[in-house]
């Protein structure tokens, strides 16, 4: 297994929004995360795959492990291993791009790593009063920890959701207990991109100490 790198020849092109809920995934894929280390680097390995107009929708409970995703993700994409990485709940959207030529996966797309856990209630149609989110759904790239507050017509037809959940049979549930991943592919993009993961199965990634990790996918029935 090697670090995998896959560029696509074309921008993915957003399906319309809203249309998502009569939509069975392209593609689904499970894979096993022992330590935060793997969830890291699952982050690290997905922002290779990266496109103008993607959404990547990170759906888990508290401590569950979507700002470690995301921030593996974040530094794969800006291709800066030290770039500090915060969580965006209090400032709702936290904006990168590798705009000094460090030698990143889209280099000047503006990538929005989103945290929606304050839009509740009547705050739930509030995204475009902070971002430009049809702008972001055409050219840039996203990241979204708790879409379930996003409004179904915001919902991109064309997207990666991640569902990560904590694995209580496996040892008692901490910041350190082994999670379990599922990744749904909506559209041709990511019909196409877990497909490649599924069929390369084994990778070794980088985690946030510069140590190689293995990550293993799986095909997943549900």
């Amino acid at each position: 297994p090697t670090h995998y790198v896959r560029a696509y020849s074309s921008p993915s092109r957003p399906l319309p929004t809203g249309t998502s809920a009569c939509m069975p995934p392209s593609q689904t894929l499970h894979i096993d995360l022992p330590t935060p280390s793997h969830t890291y680097a699952l982050g690290v390995l997905l922002s290779q795959f990266a496109d103008p107009g993607d959404a990547i929708l990170l759906h888990a409970t508290l401590g569950a492990g979507k700002t470690t995703l995301a921030r593996g993700y974040i530094r794969g994409f800006v291709n800066d291993p030290r770039i500090p990485v915060t969580s965006p709940t209090y400032l709702l959207d936290n904006v990168y791009a590798d705009d000094n030529g460090q030698g990143g996966v889209l280099p000047g797309v503006e990538l929005h790593h989103m945290d929606l856990w304050r839009l509740e209630g009547e705050q739930r149609g509030r995204v475009t009063s902070f971002v430009d989110w049809p702008e972001i759904l055409r050219n840039g790239v996203c990241l979204v920890e708790w879409p379930d507050r996003l409004p179904e017509s915001f919902v991109p037809g064309c997207r990666l959701d991640i569902f990560l959940e904590i694995d209580e049979e496996k040892g008692k549930v901490d910041t350190i207990s082994p999670r379990r991943g599922r990744l749904l592919g909506f559209g041709p993009k990511w019909k196409e991109a877990l497909t490649d993961l599924l069929e390369e199965c084994e990778f070794d990634e980088i985690d946030e100490e510069g140590e190689l990790v293995h990550l293993k996918f799986q095909a997943c029935s549900s």
